[in-house]
């Protein structure tokens, strides 16, 4: 996607974790890497990498500093990362409002949203069907990615 709204042909580095992607970052033997704000945030913090921008639509809480990509010159780019709980399938209804009251009951606590402020995360609880929506647009959207970059599963 950023290849496509940029212009340019960037090479993938296929690493396997983000721990051996750092190390090549800070010694210049790669150019850059998308990282997830609560691993890279400390290193921006500290000065070892410059962050060029987040993937979100808004800037970050924690960050509000560092421009979202739109912002720095890359209208219409947007890709986040999102966390769900799942449970198995034919999971009582009840036990799933249940489950999904208390989660974002616990997600409302002060000192919850705090913490995961802190570490650039804003979360969103929603009900189980606004979760199946999500689920199914982002799996149409990214389809479409990976089709047009001609990538291949490892």
């Amino acid at each position: 996607m950023f290849n496509t709204l940029a212009g340019v042909k960037m090479q993938h580095g296929p690493y396997k974790r983000r721990a051996q992607a750092i190390p090549d970052l800070l010694g210049g033997r790669t150019a850059m890497i998308f990282d997830n704000m609560p691993s890279a945030l400390p290193l921006v913090k500290s000065g070892e990498l410059k962050a060029l921008g987040v993937n979100s639509a808004q800037r970050s809480a924690a960050a509000p500093d560092i421009p979202t990509i739109a912002e720095a010159g890359l209208p219409g780019f947007e890709a986040t990362s999102w966390f769900a709980l799942l449970g198995p399938a034919g999971m009582p209804r009840e036990t799933q409002l249940r489950i999904n009251q208390e989660v974002a009951r616990v997600l409302a606590l002060p000192d919850v949203k705090d913490k995961l402020a802190m570490l650039g995360m804003d979360p969103s609880p929603g009900t189980p069907e606004a979760l199946m929506v999500l689920m199914q647009n982002e799996t149409a959207r990214w389809s479409k990615v990976v089709k047009a970059s001609g990538a291949k599963p490892d």
